[in-house]
């Protein structure tokens, strides 16, 4: 016969300990025990207590928590911290409503721009977003988009550079060629692949269907169809339905993305380039 878990009493002075995951730990609360059969548990340990200043520590897999009056908040912010590190914690209003409404947005079909000064936490945010998205199995891919533009801009000075479609194709037979020595899966690296192949392609003024594109990627299909659809969502690939025929799709560079590409093949060739 089983018997239910001792109920967590509500505490004045730490309001919402209730909300937390507790089966992920235990907790004890002054010298009173919560959650778990005995202190030997396997889960980590979370150990609150009231005190005149705030102050945590961490010993091993127990975290000590001293709740001063006013720290409630921040005592909360680091309990479900440590109950789940996998998701973001918060202990005010605003940082709070913040994450719901990525939760939200996350879950609609809504497209989002999110914007803000550098070192204000843009990707972070995006990252929660992707995260309670229908989309959170796929691959989440970071473009720096600054990077890119300076990217580009070194380019100049490399213009006198030659670079050719060429050139791709053989960098691309090299790449080839490594799965002659090693396992074809060691080196994977399917968004390179296909952002040559893209280039080489966009030089010679060709189109690319999404099936020659995943057969670019040199991994299996639905592989290479996860990342065209992370890249076109970041903003690399565009798509282009084919006039004759609704039924195909076109995939090219984005201009910034083609920028940044050629951008390094000038290096490359200026690189190995005959002295």
């Amino acid at each position: 016969m089983s018997t239910a878990a001792p109920a967590l009493p509500a505490l004045p002075w730490l309001p919402g300990l209730a909300g937390i995951d507790r089966r992920r730990i235990d907790i004890v609360i002054g010298d009173k025990r919560y959650e778990g059969e005995t202190l030997e548990s396997r889960r980590r340990l979370l150990v609150l207590h009231q005190a005149g200043s705030g102050s945590a520590r961490r010993d091993g897999d127990t975290l000590h928590i001293a709740v001063a009056p006013d720290d409630a908040d921040w005592a909360l912010a680091l309990a479900a911290a440590f109950a789940d590190p996998e998701r973001p914690a918060a202990a005010d209003p605003a940082s709070q409503a913040l994450l719901a409404l990525a939760a939200r947005v996350g879950a609609s079909p809504a497209s989002v721009l999110i914007e803000g000064a550098t070192g204000t936490g843009k990707e972070g945010l995006a990252r929660l977003v992707h995260a309670a998205s229908p989309r959170r199995g796929q691959a989440f891919v970071a473009v720096n988009c600054a990077a890119l533009a300076r990217l580009a801009q070194d380019s100049d000075r490399l213009d006198d550079t030659a670079i050719s479609p060429a050139l791709v194709r053989r960098i691309i037979r090299l790449r080839r060629d490594r799965d002659r020595h090693f396992p074809a899966d060691l080196f994977a690296d399917p968004a390179w692949d296909m952002l040559l192949d893209l280039a080489a392609a966009r030089m010679e003024a060709a189109d690319v269907a999404v099936s020659s594109l995943c057969v670019a990627a040199a991994v299996p299909t639905t592989t290479a169809l996860r990342w065209v659809r992370s890249l076109g969502e970041a903003g690399i690939f565009v798509r282009r339905t084919d006039p004759a025929d609704a039924r195909r799709v076109f995939i090219t560079l984005s201009d910034e993305a083609f920028a940044a590409v050629t951008a390094w093949l000038r290096r490359f060739a200026a690189a190995f380039a005959l002295r």
